[in-house]
């Protein structure tokens, strides 16, 4: 198989841009103001895990008020603690990067676990880029593929991009040009452009595979 000369690194969300994707998804049709902060404050401290996730964006976006990741992740935390899988997954990324908490591997792995039990899928994305990178773990490609898979199979196109790179270097996978395209393919169909880009690098190096897809 032609050798991708800059096919480019695993994809990982910012913790930001992370978080706004999975807030965007979760209260699409809600902005927190000023106004209504006191409200969504009070249901959070009464135990209301969708008030207290919300809070917890709203200090990371500083919506309405100064962002704070220590609060931030105080709400997040709560949230966790009822088994929210978003809240879980964001608790981690705070650990992941070290914002609002002790930069901590261990306890980012250890959210990011409960959060893809429950199916997660950017908590499984950011396990296998952890076991790709033996960050905080023995670096283990097969483990990696296997969290990628698990996403992949839910559409989420970042694992699916990283899956094709694991097909295309033969990491957790036996090498397989077919199946990078197939994976490289899905991520691009949703736009993702890094896969984009890659695909462009294989047929710009192999007309043949160019005109099989």
């Amino acid at each position: 198989m032609t050798k991708i000369k800059y096919i480019l690194l695993f994809t990982v969300l910012s913790l930001t841009v992370t978080l706004i994707h999975f807030s965007s998804k979760t209260f699409a049709d809600e902005t927190v103001t000023k106004s209504s902060l006191m409200l969504v404050k009070e249901r959070a401290d009464q135990g209301n895990v969708n008030a207290q996730l919300k809070l917890g964006m709203t200090y990371v976006l500083g919506q309405g008020v100064s962002a704070d990741y220590q609060k931030a992740a105080e709400y997040f935390n709560k949230a966790a603690n009822q088994g929210n899988a978003f809240a879980q997954y964001n608790l981690g990324s705070m650990y992941y990067y070290g914002k609002g908490v002790p930069q901590d591997d261990q306890k980012a792995i250890e959210y990011f676990n409960k959060a893809a039990d429950q199916g997660n899928v950017s908590a499984l994305t950011q396990l296998g880029v952890i076991y790709a990178e033996g960050q905080g773990v023995s670096q283990d490609y097969q483990k990696a593929a296997e969290y990628w898979d698990k996403a992949a199979n839910q559409g989420y196109e970042a694992a699916q991009y990283n899956l094709g790179r694991m097909y295309y270097y033969g990491r957790g996978f036996p090498q397989d040009s077919q199946k990078t395209i197939e994976y490289f393919n899905k991520a691009a169909d949703q736009g993702d452009v890094i896969a984009q880009q890659n695909l462009k690098k294989i047929y710009d190096q192999d007309r043949d595979l160019s005109q099989k897809h």
